[in-house]
């Protein structure tokens, strides 16, 4: 030891260190980097060679008459002097390196020791030589060593020993900064030196032997000082953070990408890595910033694509785009596109590099999910829906998208292929890990998000159960669970309000260029209204960035593997509780289901219905070229549609049909969906699918409001052309069948089978919708005679903007319900097909609905007051008489093929007449339907058959006593039964139809069931007895 402070007193650089400890530690450091190299030294080199090497790389010599020898011209153009001139050294020897090196950074005046040789100017000028800033001059160094490492590999020996001189020389820069009194402010110039040279270097080679020096000069730093090492990298940080800071910085600005550069260099080196993760800006910063996002990475994630700033002009994209060809509306996405594939792409290997380390990892999920709890709020749905996004989107959208994007991409190694069952690494998605988010000893379980347990569930316990289920967690989440979670929850945040903004926003632009049409057709120039125009330009902007920061390439392909591999995890978690191995989906499903689904979030769901639903509009062709992926979210649909024990929330069992609809190749003769209609008809589970839809139908009647019929019918409208595709297939068609005949079979059960309750609940929505056609149309026709009177014209010029106004919102609704209309008809029609569908239809507690309901239609369609629904164009309503007419006949004449339909047609006295079918014969014939007027000519006569039938029975039991009568219809009574609370009798067909329904006595209100009422005997046998005695 002693022997060892002789050593570092004698050194003549001894003084300069700030204490003798200092001065040691540089020693022992230095002594241990020679005892590695084992005592290297130039003995069995070519001294010439290797002196060459050093003068080359450090651009100095000891000897100022070398330029004499005979490979003076391989040398260097200048180097510095350093020694002693009275006492020359001919080489310099290696184990002087460090006090020479050290003797050259202390140079004040390195221009007095230059010597220049006559030889070829290769490696280096006066300039580097001369270099006064020990930073610069060291890395330059360093570079020079790392290029003749590739030269000359026959002294990479020497060439580490002179490396690692080098790390330990600037490691000195930094610990004593106090040394170089030449360099004003020594520590802030070098630490902005390496700055400047992360941001030149690093951003310009991605030389990884850059990469090892920073670790080398960071491994010393935490040796002997991590105060010094902190200092460093805050400033690196602080730096960074004002170079982006201000709002004016766009996503494509060069000082943003330089920072990712920056971030992704020191996020490879753990001790840099872990400060800089903790770094807070306290600088001045955007208000509209999200809460939580003063962090580094936290001001980059904040730099979007999106129009996020309503007050700020200032955007890199779509600016002036109202009257451009589209063609620059195409350049100017693929820019946005380009950008914001290298931002996220540079985002990914950020914090790629920050989990693959313990210890980063732990601290930057522990911000992510600090920044999940500050902003879960933005995740409300009205927030989004009460915003204007004429003007921007909001800044979390921005955030929020950007971090989904990144996590989707990290979790693209256990997401599924092109062959599902080749990579099952999702199988380590733990479906508790929400859960555990409630957890105190959440982190000790590898868990970083708070409170995802509050978020509302797939399923919900039994009513006997605690409010969450009683689930055994893990004791250990990986990071797979994580990252599947934190992709979804940002998605949850992020896209699920963008998306709710831009669809009104769609809507809204829409009616802006309605504005724009109007002014030019009045002869006026839309340009001379500054406002309208300004609204207009900025919306579409806000329109067309949004429309393209969703459909880049590289996020639609790694969301479609995200989002399949989420229907392939909801899947196997509704089928098996197992995860070891991949169950494939059978059907029927075992009951009862997991309890797992009580713990995983309806927004797993929610997310890959608006990636779906948003590819279904803007992308189509995007889901045909990745159609391997849809058998797996077709399974998905078919298991969680029409599954309450799976899904209970029936708005978002019904918001799978839109899926459904995106999937199914609907289209006829389609050529673009070739590709789809290969999947369908490789699709094994045709048959619990069409049960699922059926299912589906029926159970939107119990969403919301018992009276909102527009609601549920809205529900219903994806059903309609799904239901038609399934029935055009053999399987799906048989599906239907199997479940009339079950009906049929069934129609007194006290639980009413599926079809009936389909039947049922199809009937009304088709009453109504009808109804409501004809509503809208009257008074549009009203309307329009008004207008067409001139009554409009000396109206004030407000309130004739106003009618007409609102005869276009009429116009608006009656279009829905034509349409509608449209749809039920056709449904009715192409069914009724089936006689098992026919002999449903004719069961005594549907017919005579079924027989009404055709007549009143056809009556409103062919009969006397049908001019009321002559407007001035059809087209705008997509009213289509021609069509109903056609539909309701063919019902007609598929029904009538059973004995008692004629009978319940012509005893309906609310709309059928004598004249209803020669009415409709004459507008068929019109239309050049000769086959259909002939079979309508044979069901009339055997209606006129049973108007007579009819009549003469009304006549015979004009007489029986009121109690004979259902106190309903009026109906003579074939099955009279007592209702068990308010003791009313009536006919069973008649509270049979009435459950349908609505399950309770219509009498008191008091719930009830088909199975409680009381058969009257006693009264049955005397309405026989009447019958058949007295008549």
């Amino acid at each position: 030891m002693d022997e060892q402070k002789v050593k570092i007193e004698d050194n003549p650089f001894y003084d300069l260190f700030p204490s003798r400890e200092k001065a040691q530690l540089f020693s022992i450091i230095t002594n241990e980097q020679k005892n590695e190299d084992d005592n290297v030294s130039m003995e069995n080199t070519d001294e010439y060679g290797a002196n060459r090497l050093l003068e080359i790389i450090f651009l100095m010599t000891t000897n100022k008459d070398f330029a004499q020898t005979k490979k003076s011209s391989d040398y260097t153009e200048c180097v510095i002097f350093i020694g002693d001139e009275t006492n020359e050294q001919e080489f310099m020897l290696l184990e002087n390196l460090e006090n020479m090196l050290t003797e050259r950074l202390m140079l004040k005046d390195p221009q007095s020791k230059i010597v220049c040789h006559s030889g070829k100017k290769s490696f280096g000028s006066s300039d580097d030589a001369v270099e006064k800033n020990p930073i610069v001059y060291l890395l330059a160094c360093y570079n020079r060593c790392e290029f003749q490492k590739n030269e000359h590999p026959e002294y990479l020996s020497i060439l580490d020993r002179g490396q690692a001189s080098i790390v330990q020389h600037l490691a000195l820069c930094f610990l004593n900064p106090d040394m170089f009194s030449h360099v004003t402010n020594a520590q802030k110039t070098f630490e902005q030196t390496l700055f400047h040279e992360f941001k030149e270097k690093w951003n310009t080679t991605r030389d990884p032997d850059f990469l090892m020096c920073l670790q080398g000069l960071t491994q010393l730093l935490a040796v002997e000082s991590m105060k010094t090492l902190e200092s460093f990298v805050l400033s690196v940080c602080n730096s960074l953070a004002k170079s982006i800071a201000s709002p004016e910085v766009l996503m494509t600005d060069p000082n943003v990408m330089s920072c990712l550069n920056v971030i992704l260099l020191l996020s490879n080196v753990e001790e840099i890595s872990k400060i800089m993760l903790k770094f807070e800006y306290k600088g001045r910063i955007d208000a509209i910033i999200p809460s939580g996002f003063t962090t580094i990475l936290g001001l980059v994630l904040c730099k979007s694509s999106l129009v996020t700033d309503s007050s700020s002009k200032n955007h890199p994209f779509f600016s002036n785009m109202s009257n451009v060809r589209q063609s620059v509306v195409d350049d100017e996405e693929i820019l946005l596109h380009n950008a914001l594939d290298v931002f996220h792409s540079k985002l990914s290997a950020i914090f790629l590099n920050i989990t693959r380390i313990k210890s980063t990892k732990e601290i930057f999920l522990s911000w992510i999910g600090n920044v999940f709890k500050q902003n879960a709020d933005v995740g409300k749905l009205w927030l989004h829906q009460r915003a204007n996004p004429m003007r921007s989107m909001f800044s979390s959208d921005g955030v929020f998208f950007n971090l989904s994007s990144v996590f989707i991409r990290l979790a693209q190694p256990f997401c599924i292929t092109d062959q599902p069952n080749k990579n099952t690494k999702f199988l380590k998605i733990d479906p508790t890990y929400c859960l555990a988010t409630n957890q105190e000893d959440r982190h000790l379980r590898g868990v970083h998000i708070q409170d995802l347990h509050k978020e509302t569930c797939l399923t919900k316990p039994e009513e006997s159960e605690e409010a969450k289920p009683n689930q055994t967690l893990s004791n250990m989440y990986g990071f797979v669970s994580e990252c599947f979670f934190i992709a979804h929850y940002s998605l949850h945040l992020g896209v699920h309000g963008l998306l709710v903004k831009f669809y009104r926003l769609n809507r809204e632009l829409s009616q802006l260029q309605n504005a724009f049409q109007e002014i030019q057709m009045q002869g006026l120039n839309p340009d001379d209204d500054p406002v309208l125009k300004e609204t207009f330009e900025r919306a579409m902007s806000v329109y067309l960035s949004t429309k393209s920061t969703l459909s880049e390439s590289t996020l639609l392909g790694t969301c479609m593997r995200f989002h399949a591999t989420t229907a392939s995890f909801l899947n196997h978690v509704a089928c098996s509780d197992d995860r070891s191995k991949v169950v494939g989906v059978t059907f029927p499903l075992l009951e009862p289901a997991s309890p797992s689904l009580q713990a995983l979030p309806e927004f797993l769901v929610e997310n890959v219905k608006d990636y779906m639903l948003f590819l279904k509009r803007f992308s189509p062709s995007f889901l045909e070229q990745n159609e391997v992926y849809l058998s797996t979210i077709l399974d998905m649909c078919t298991i969680y549609m029409g599954n309450k024990s799976r899904m209970y929330n029936p708005h978002l069992r019904a918001s799978l049909a839109e899926v459904l609809e995106s999937i199914l190749p609907l289209e006829e003769d389609n050529i673009q969906t070739l590709y789809k209609q290969t999947t369908f008809q490789e699709f094994k589970h045709v048959e619990p699918l069409t049960d699922a839809v059926v299912q589906l139908f029926v159970d939107i009647e119990f969403t919301g409001d018992p009276d909102d019929f527009e609601n549920k019918a809205n529900g219903r409208r994806p059903l309609y052309p799904i239901l038609k595709f399934l029935w055009k297939t053999k399987r799906g068609k048989q599906a239907i069948k199997n479940s009339a005949i079950f009906a049929t079979g069934n129609i007194d059960s006290s639980s009413p089978p599926l079809l009936l309750q389909f039947v049922n609940l199809f009937l009304n929505d088709s009453i109504y919708l009808l109804d409501e056609a004809v509503k809208y149309l009257t008074q549009i026709k009203q309307m329009e005679h008004e207008k067409d009177d001139g009554q409009w014209q000396d109206l004030p010029p407000r309130e004739k903007k106003e009618k007409e106004s609102f005869l276009s919102q009429i116009i608006k609704i009656a279009r829905y319900h034509c349409v509608m209309s449209n749809e039920t008809m056709d449904l009715l029609s192409y069914m009724t097909e089936a006689i098992e569908f026919v002999n449903l239809l004719c069961q005594p507690s549907l017919i005579d609905r079924v027989a009404s309901m055709l007549n009143s239609f056809l009556l409103r369609l062919v009969g006397p007051e049908m001019g009321k629904l002559k407007i001035r164009d059809f087209s705008n309503c997509e009213f289509k008489p021609k069509e109903l007419v056609l539909g309701i006949c063919q019902v007609y004449i598929h029904v009538g093929v059973h004995n008692d339909f004629p009978n319940a047609v012509a005893k309906d006295e609310r709309s059928y007449r004598s004249d209803l079918f020669p009415r409709a014969m004459r507008v068929m014939g019109r239309f050049d339907h000769s086959d259909i007027c002939f079979a309508l000519g044979k069901l009339s006569d055997r209606m006129q058959e049973s108007e007579a039938s009819t009549a003469a029975e009304e006549e015979m039991y004009k007489d029986a006593p009121d109690e004979f009568f259902d106190p309903l219809l009026g109906t003579l009574m074939k099955e009279p039964v007592i209702l068990p609370s308010s003791r009313i009798t009536i006919d069973r067909t008649t509270i049979a139809r009435h459950l349908l329904s609505d399950t309770t006595d219509p009498f008191n209100r008091q719930p009830l069931k088909l199975e409680d009422v009381i058969p009257d005997v006693e009264l049955a046998d005397r309405i026989r007895s009447w019958v058949s005695n007295d008549h």
